[in-house]
């Protein structure tokens, strides 16, 4: 009966052990089960913030080309070397955009251009010359002129991008599409390691605004900011946050049919989980793939189960392995809060602006520069508001306007207006109007671009914004400056020609007095011839009507004409009227003037400004030949089918070559100290330029000779 009942008492015992340790053991795998799935989801998420910082990476260098590209225009595609230097470090290119081996212009050189352009670029690198990289055969050259720093990136200069083939596919590619593109990957010359990276291509067209129609892009471009990147700089934030976390592979998938691996760092992993990532950005196509490492957890197989039924030891191993899995639980939780924390804090390092939004346009994030330039606190607005609060409503119904127009679709105006053309070509850059929370308004720059998941879904929008108050301010600064040169160039031809002009109303003032005093001694004595009298009268009013004629022509010309509209005048009454302040001088140093062929045609023009071209071209012919025996000047004109052309030829025998190359350089004059300041060619170049028109030097005349061509709008 007593060993029954031990037997029975043994029994129960074990069956109650057995069966708390199977609870505890169903427990256990529980845990581990939910355990995986959180795990899964942080690394979801934490590979996601990697595919956004990749992107947003490579987004942060076109603010530095995009800053090239203005510098280009505002000096009007004539930079120095110098100029670029000092630009980028007051731009602190090599601080802000970290990761580029610098920032540099690529400028397309026609064929017949290329000796002067070789001549010219010689100036500034003495040892500059022409270096192919491939075998492709063309005309025009891609041609890199410079790129800061010099110090490391000499070995760059002058290389022809367009003889290579990837460089240019790129080169082209951005032309047709008016955006900034990415090569494929390729070997970087300046890179002393050897490296791999891409070049990074914004095209510069003549005009600040992206031509419309392909052709016009193609016609109108004038070449890139680029800046070289290598490959490690964009790697290594991703392995900086993650903090072997993951291990990565990324490819290049823009052609399907030829993938290229650019990057992988394979581990030895106990186990993984894989995730994938596409990125679009610079005309390129990346697939980033991750597989999450799981340290220091194995996961039970029915070994360990038969083990743990089997053994009563196993109840003190399944306690260690509970503590352990709780204990690397904490340690995972802190290294995702340590992620976090290290990708807020490269965010609010940024100089830039940067809020990202949810699809339906929630912000999510709203960095520190946003809080600085904005005057909110994230928490105002994270999960409250869209960026359209930030916008000055009649911007974005107009944007609204322009895009459906533009794209030919129904765009209301609301928070699609900023995304709809990043979620149809990747990404969108536009001028826009910020509203501060105090009211006050302030002009930035908003580059947009799309957040995409594994599938290619699209999980948000980032919008990097750029204040370029400084930017618009100095653009005003140079454009006031070139206003008042232009003007004071205009002043001083004038004043070449006062002694004609000051002739020119002295003989009539003569007239004037003589009349009038022979007319008083008439009136005077008894005797007064009627006939006589009337005939004088008429002749002073004559007169007075050819002095109010040169008075009227010099307030026209003096006047600032810079923001007059374009209206139809007639090229025989503009002759006619800036010959009025040089004709005395012309017959006082015995100036034969000739014209040939009618100037009676009909141009579309501010007509004070190509007087003043006029007027420096006889300045100029009057200056060269007043020494000379024969003295003539002759203005010829003629017409095309689609060109109106002056020719202004004087007695002179020509001009050297190698003044030639210089004479529209600003500053640049071969007149004695005091005489001429070296603008009056450069300026002319410009007012032409800015009617559609060209203006030269025409080296096959025997005597000295300029070309003045204007387009013909069909008023003829």
């Amino acid at each position: 009966m007593l060993k029954g009942r031990l037997y029975i008492s043994r029994l129960v015992y074990n069956l109650a052990v057995g069966f708390g340790l199977f609870l505890l053991f169903i427990f256990f795998l529980e845990g581990n089960r939910l355990y995986k799935l959180q795990r899964e989801e942080q690394n979801k998420a934490l590979f996601e913030k990697s595919a956004t910082i990749f992107s947003e990476k490579i987004g942060t260098f076109i603010h530095g080309l995009q800053g090239i590209g203005g510098l280009y225009h505002i000096k009007n595609f004539e930079v120095t070397p110098n100029e670029i230097h000092d630009y980028a470090i007051f731009r602190n290119n090599f601080i802000n955009f970290k990761g580029a081996l610098g920032y540099g212009f690529i400028r397309v050189v026609k064929e017949k251009e290329i000796p002067a352009y070789l001549k010219q670029q010689k100036k500034f690198y003495p040892d500059f010359h022409i270096k192919k990289m491939g075998n492709l055969e063309t005309t025009d050259l891609y041609i890199v002129e410079t790129i800061e720093p010099i110090s490391t990136n000499s070995s760059a200069i002058g290389l022809v991008m367009n003889s290579e083939a990837g460089r240019k596919k790129a080169a082209i590619d951005s032309i047709e599409s008016g955006h900034a593109m990415l090569t494929s990957k390729i070997h970087l010359v300046q890179n002393v390691n050897n490296e791999s990276g891409f070049i990074y291509l914004l095209p510069i067209y003549e005009t600040v605004t992206v031509p419309e129609k392909i052709a016009d892009r193609v016609k109108k471009i004038k070449g890139w900011a680029f800046c070289p990147i290598t490959l490690s700089s964009l790697i290594g934030p991703l392995t900086n946050l993650t903090d072997n976390l993951f291990s990565y592979e990324l490819y290049d998938i823009t052609n399907p049919s030829h993938v290229d691996l650019l990057y992988k760092n394979k581990k030895i992993l106990l186990s993984t989980k894989a995730y994938q990532s596409e990125v679009i950005i610079g005309g390129r196509t990346f697939l980033l793939k991750g597989e999450s490492v799981v340290k220091g957890l194995l996961i039970l197989d029915i070994l360990t189960i038969i083990f743990f039924l089997l053994s009563g030891f196993l109840y003190t191993f399944l306690l260690y392995k509970l503590r352990f899995f709780l204990n690397s639980r904490h340690v995972i939780e802190e290294r995702v809060s340590i992620a976090e924390n290290w990708n807020r804090a490269v965010i609010d390092s940024s100089t830039f602006s940067i809020i990202s939004t949810l699809p339906n346009g929630i912000i999510t994030t709203f960095n520190y520069q946003a809080e600085v330039m904005l005057g909110y606190k994230s928490e105002e607005l994270v999960g409250l508001k869209t960026p359209q609060i930030l916008h000055v409503e009649e911007e974005v119904i107009s944007r609204a306007q322009e895009l459906s127009k533009e794209l030919g679709l129904i765009v209301t105006p609301g928070f699609e207006v900023f995304t709809l053309k990043a979620k149809l070509r990747g990404q969108d850059s536009n001028l826009w109007t910020y509203v501060k929370k105090d009211g006050s308004t302030i002009p930035i720059k908003l580059n947009v671009s799309c957040i995409k998941g594994a599938n290619n879904e699209i999980l948000g929008y980032l919008g990097l914004a750029e204040d370029i108050s400084y930017q618009i301010e100095l653009n005003q600064k140079i454009e006031n400056q070139k206003i008042q040169l232009v003007h004071n160039a205009k002043m001083i031809s004038l004043g070449e020609m006062a002694g004609g002009v000051a002739h020119e109303i002295n003989t009539p003032l003569t007239v004037i007095l003589n009349k009038t005093r022979k007319q008083l001694q008439n009136l005077k004595s008894t005797s007064v011839d009627h006939n006589k009298l009337i005939e004088d009268l008429e002749k002073i009013d004559m007169t007075v009507l050819k002095i109010a004629k040169i008075i009227n022509g010099l307030k026209t010309f003096s006047r600032n004409s810079e923001m007059d509209s374009m209206v139809e005048a007639n090229l025989e009454n503009i002759v006619s009227d800036t010959l009025e302040f040089c004709k005395e001088i012309f017959k006082f140093k015995n100036v034969n003037l000739k014209i040939s062929g009618s100037l009676n045609y009909k141009i579309k023009c501010r007509p004070a400004q190509i007087s003043q071209v006029f007027l420096n071209l006889f300045n100029n012919s009057l200056d060269a030949i007043e020494n000379l025996e024969s003295k003539w000047i002759e203005i010829k004109c003629e017409k095309n089918y689609e060109h109106i052309i002056l020719s202004f030829t004087d007695s002179g025998n020509g001009i050297e070559k190698n003044i030639v190359d210089k004479l529209m350089e600003p500053f640049f004059t071969t007149k004695e100290v005091g005489k001429g300041t070296g603008l009056g060619l450069s300026i002319s170049l410009g007012i032409i330029k800015e009617h559609g028109g060209d203006f030269y030097f025409d080296e096959t005349s025997q005597h000295t000779r300029f070309i003045v061509k204007f387009p013909d709008h069909g008023l003829n």
